[in-house]
C-alpha cells in the first residue's frame, strides 16, 4: 500500500515548486537553494519507486532562488524561472541548459502551452507586475514581449489552458485571462 510518504531530501533549503510531466513518470522540483531537481518516478500500484536517482539542473549564474518551473507539452523540456530575472529552458533527460533569457525584473513563475505535443508559447510572471509570452522555438528566435502591465504588483502565477488562453494571478489578489 502506499501509505508511506517517499520524502525527497536533495534540496538544501525550501522546495518552492514541484510539478510533474503530463505522463506522472518525472517530477521537476525548484528550490530557493537556486536548483532544479528532476526525477524519474515509476508508481508500480503498491508503491513508488525511483527509478534512476536524480539530475540537478542548476542556475549557474548565481544560484538564485528557482521560483516556478514547468513541463513542455511534450514532457521534453522545461523551464524555470528565477528571482534574479533568468527564465531557462532544459532537456530534462540530460539536464541541459537550453536557452536562457534574462528578464529585467524577478521571474517568479512560468508556464509552458502544449500545443499538439509540441513546446508552444512561453509565459512568465515578473515581479514588477507585468507578464511576458515568447514562441522559444521558432527559427527567428522571437524575444519575450510584454502582454500584460497592469498588476502593478508580483505575479504569482501563469497558467495556459488547452485552448490557448492565458491566466495570470497576482499579489493584491486579481487574476486575469
Amino acid at each position: 500500500d502506499k501509505s508511506e510518504a517517499v520524502i525527497l531530501t536533495e534540496h538544501k533549503t525550501r522546495v518552492t515548486c514541484v510539478r510533474w510531466n503530463k505522463a506522472g513518470t518525472m517530477l521537476a522540483s525548484a528550490s530557493a537553494d537556486g536548483t532544479l531537481i528532476v526525477r524519474d518516478i515509476i508508481d508500480d500500484g503498491a508503491k513508488l519507486v525511483i527509478v534512476n536517482d536524480w539530475r540537478k539542473l542548476s542556475n549557474l549564474e548565481n544560484q538564485a532562488a528557482v521560483r516556478g518551473v514547468a513541463w513542455s507539452g511534450d514532457g521534453q523540456s522545461l523551464v524555470s524561472a528565477s528571482v534574479d530575472g533568468w527564465v531557462r529552458t532544459w532537456t530534462a533527460q540530460t539536464g541541459n541548459e537550453v536557452r536562457g533569457w534574462k528578464m529585467e525584473f524577478g521571474a517568479w513563475c512560468a508556464d509552458w502551452e502544449d500545443v499538439e505535443q509540441r513546446p508552444g508559447r512561453l509565459a512568465c510572471g515578473l515581479e514588477d507586475g507585468s507578464v511576458k509570452v515568447w514562441r522559444p522555438n521558432e527559427p527567428d528566435r522571437e524575444e519575450p514581449k510584454p502582454l500584460h502591465d497592469s498588476f502593478r504588483v508580483r505575479v504569482l502565477s501563469v497558467k495556459w489552458s488547452a485552448s490557448g488562453l492565458l491566466a495570470a494571478s497576482s499579489w493584491n489578489g486579481e487574476v486575469w485571462v
